[in-house]
């Protein structure tokens, strides 16, 4: 039956093919990833007239790389956490956008399954408990498409907790002039 969410186009003869308006409405929320990034590059300090004529005196370009670069190292702790949760919600949304289709295939939208990815609270869990590798098994992809990308944001994931682990460890280790006091 028909839907609210859902649009159907007639094409070849009296076949009807969905279409998911919630899968239109994520697609338009993740193009808005590159308005995050073009926001972040225009509040930076690197877009004044001084930095410019600093970075094209020792010919560096003030791209997104070298502002991340920038900011990881004045403030890393806090563009890291920051990036983590762009991260969780980026790839959140994108897992969702995939498993929703076959939420619907298999009619199990409206029922209590807490196992699977019909709920975004239920994917933001997987994605971050997938990021510190653990994996409980709770919640897991149902499609080849979201298991890839399940992959691939572990992947990612992994990494950026490693760095921020790896900051976190750099805070609590000694100077020079402490180590000494210490031995």
């Amino acid at each position: 039956p028909p839907s609210f969410n859902t649009i159907y186009i007639k094409r070849d003869g009296d076949i009807y093919y969905p279409i998911f308006l919630e899968f239109i409405i994520n697609l338009i929320n993740l193009l808005k990833v590159k308005l995050i990034f073009h926001m972040f590059k225009g509040l930076t300090l690197w877009n004044s007239k001084i930095a410019s004529s600093i970075c094209r005196t020792y010919k560096v370009q003030p791209n997104i790389q070298f502002i991340i670069k920038s900011q990881l190292r004045t403030h890393p702790l806090i563009f890291l956490i920051s990036f983590f949760c762009f991260y969780l919600l980026t790839a959140t949304c994108i897992i969702r956008m995939f498993e929703f289709g076959a939420i619907l295939d298999n009619h199990n939208f409206f029922e209590k399954d807490k196992t699977h990815l019909n709920k975004m609270i239920n994917v933001m869990w997987m994605v971050g408990i997938t990021s510190f590798t653990n994996g409980f098994g709770d919640c897991y992809p149902k499609t080849i498409i979201g298991r890839l990308l399940t992959f691939v944001f572990a992947v990612i994931g992994v990494v950026i907790v490693s760095m921020i682990i790896m900051i976190i460890i750099s805070y609590f280790q000694m100077s020079q002039g402490e180590k000494k006091v210490y031995l």
